[in-house]
């Protein structure tokens, strides 16, 4: 679809004016949320500094543009700036989307999760989401879920294959529990701490406010155009493979959102990163022009609307 200049420059204003509307909003800390590699340690320097958290947020942010840049650098069908801003755009509608949060190193390394898993390093893929839960430990029930990408990624020995998975995912947590057992001699009670943060289901937790159901359902109706769209396209077989990859990765990680996302600790950005992948694809390859163009300005308003409401 070619976007005439005005609607390719109407997000980036979106997206500049959102960022400073960031910037400025008032830092909350990551205190109350526990951190298993950090247990025990002082973690307020994390956020409680606008300076330290602003520069921390923004950082894993590139981090994230950065690996999302490798995993689509091989494909030209897959165009990494539309990514790139809609992913921002998305994550924009959380008020202080620039501050520090775990999340955003949870979505670093599962970006790189899936990198591994279409290289077919699963041992790697599986050491990373293991890794993931040791900064949130909600993430923990995305291993179990994520064996489903093990055949999809064409790995040769499926049965060998899902015992590099399990070793990958034993490691860091095995390194974990000695270094507690011999720096703090509490392994019982972090593995204790550890299976209360995994259980502490809060369900649709958040007040569904007019906005932010505009919003979602809104989101639901084009990341669903979306993956029709990518199933009935005629794309090399790569580009299938991580569109398709992006499709598993929304039914994986949608029982976590529901479950465990709050206003402490939105996990809106592991959402965005799959939903902007499909969108981008979509929007840069869907022949009629006048219906994307609306349906672009559609999401820009509903972000915008979306971000307003926490402030009125």
């Amino acid at each position: 679809m070619r976007i005439p200049p005005i609607y390719r420059v109407l997000p980036i204003v979106v997206l500049a004016l959102l960022t400073l509307v960031a910037v400025l909003a008032p830092v909350k800390g990551v205190t109350q949320e526990w951190i298993p590699l950090m247990s025990g340690m002082d973690t307020g320097f994390l956020s409680d500094n606008r300076a330290v958290s602003i520069l921390l947020g923004a950082g894993i942010i590139g981090a994230v543009l950065f690996s999302l840049y490798f995993l689509l650098r091989r494909s030209s069908a897959l165009k990494f700036p539309v990514v790139s801003v809609i992913f921002l755009l998305i994550v924009s509608s959380i008020p202080s989307f620039v501050h520090f949060k775990t999340v955003y190193i949870l979505l670093l390394l599962l970006i790189w999760t899936h990198f591994c898993l279409t290289e077919k390093q699963i041992f790697t893929a599986f050491m990373l989401l293991s890794v993931a839960s040791l900064f949130y430990a909600p993430s923990i029930w995305l291993v179990p879920f994520s064996l489903v990408f093990i055949p999809f990624s064409g790995a040769p020995d499926s049965l060998k294959s899902f015992v590099k998975a399990i070793a990958g995912f034993l490691l860091p947590h095995i390194y974990m529990l000695v270094f507690r057992w011999m720096k703090f001699d509490d392994a019982g009670i972090y593995l204790l701490k550890f299976y209360e943060s995994i259980i502490d289901v809060h369900f649709m937790e958040r007040q569904l406010v007019l906005p932010a159901l505009f919003m979602a359902v809104y989101l639901i109706y084009l990341v669903s155009r979306s993956a029709m769209f990518v199933m009935r396209s005629s794309a090399s077989k790569l580009v299938q493979g991580v569109l398709k990859m992006q499709i598993l990765s929304l039914v994986t990680l949608l029982p976590l959102y529901l479950c465990f996302d709050s206003a402490a600790s939105p996990l809106l950005p592991i959402i965005a990163y799959p939903s902007a992948v499909l969108i981008a694809f979509y929007f840069s390859n869907f022949s009629n022009t006048k219906r994307g163009e609306a349906e672009l300005v559609l999401l820009l308003l509903a972000i915008i609307i979306n971000c307003v409401s926490h402030y009125i």
